[in-house]
């Protein structure tokens, strides 16, 4: 079983020569030229609901007003910037559709709802499906923005107090599925925040009738960076 765990207990994991497991996502140890940060959550956040960011250390921050008026867990995810629409032609949505291989095309379909907070209205319906190959002729879905969720794993260039992203960038050709999985920067699992301020995995139902975690690609069309204090160092 994977628990998500506090902050604390994975600093220092940098230089391990084991496999580690960074919030569920069991990885090759990072080499020593390569820093790893981790989105913090909610919780951890000095105040989401004034645009205040700074990462809290120790003290619990507050979470997004919309889970408490609604009293129901959201998406747990935070925009990159510049922001900008990211276009999912078919060799993107194969890549995600490999990316997440025990969930039916409907399922996997589903992760591009118009009404979650991945496509904002810019999902399906109402844009080509490739995979199931609904509303042909119409054009590709997109993020609206490009996000991350909280425990996302990154990676990138630091500068002037900002750190841009190592991502997959949409202008050059799709990566092999296989290789994108090697890579723990180029991918998270979706997670959801509830009125408690709780952390949970983003679930949907298999071909086998289990419960998977969903896979999303870090995916944009340029290049992209967050403010080192909205970071954790891994």
């Amino acid at each position: 079983m994977v628990v998500i765990v506090e902050p604390a207990l994975v600093f220092g994991l940098r230089f391990m020569s084991i496999y580690i497991n960074i919030y569920g996502k069991e990885t090759l140890p990072p080499s020593q030229d390569r820093q790893y940060f981790r989105v913090p959550r909610d919780v951890e956040r000095m105040d989401v609901n004034v645009n205040n960011f700074r990462v809290r250390t120790g003290t619990r921050g507050p979470v997004r007003q919309v889970v408490i008026d609604k009293n129901l867990a959201q998406p747990e995810v935070y925009r990159l910037l510049p922001a900008h629409h990211v276009i999912l032609d078919c060799s993107f949505q194969k890549l995600w559709r490999e990316l997440n291989p025990k969930l039916s095309d409907q399922k996997w379909s589903s992760l591009l709802g118009s009404e979650l907070a991945w496509t904002n209205g810019t999902g399906f319906p109402g844009h080509y499906n490739c995979i199931t190959g609904e509303d042909k002729g119409k054009l590709f879905p997109r993020f609206d923005q490009p996000r991350l969720c909280s425990n996302a794993v990154v990676s990138g260039r630091e500068s002037n107090n900002y750190l841009w992203l190592d991502t997959m960038l949409t202008t050059d050709p799709a990566m092999k599925a296989a290789d994108v999985m090697r890579t723990p920067h180029y991918w998270y699992y979706g997670t959801s925040v509830n009125a408690k301020g709780e952390t949970n995995f983003i679930t949907r139902l298999g071909l086998d009738g289990q419960r998977y975690k969903v896979i999303i690609p870090v995916l944009t069309s340029q290049p992209v960076y967050v403010p080192l204090n909205e970071l954790v160092r891994i």
